[in-house]
């Protein structure tokens, strides 16, 4: 996740504004009621400290929770146990290659024809 209002964020606008890169996915992976706004920091020491703080909750007092990683699929952090999951697969497929067709018309269709027999 980058934040909009992020100098990178907007780079990258610039970027897709002047055809050097293709569609920017921000949000639409994260699943309902998830964020990773905070997570990486604006200075590289809060970065660091963040990152610690993912990997060994119990030091920090931003985050609470199995450590990011536990990477069991029962009691594991969150964002390991939802990558686990089927519907997770799903989707990633309908993001990437159906909806915003990121891999061209013949992935487009192996996907939907995978989904339609999935279902």
């Amino acid at each position: 996740m980058i934040a909009p209002e992020s100098a990178l964020y907007k780079r990258l606008v610039q970027y897709q504004n002047e055809g050097k890169i293709g569609i920017i996915l921000n949000d639409e992976v994260q699943d309902d009621g998830d964020t990773s706004y905070g997570v990486g920091g604006t200075t590289r020491i809060e970065a660091y400290r963040n990152a610690l703080g993912l990997m060994l909750p119990f030091l920090s007092a931003k985050f609470n929770g199995p450590s990011f990683l536990n990477t069991n699929s029962e009691s594991g952090h969150i964002h390991r146990r939802r990558s686990q999951t089927v519907q997770k697969a799903i989707d990633y497929i309908n993001i990437i290659f159906i909806k915003n067709n990121l891999a061209g018309d013949h992935y487009r269709e192996m996907a939907k024809t995978i989904l339609e027999n999935q279902i």
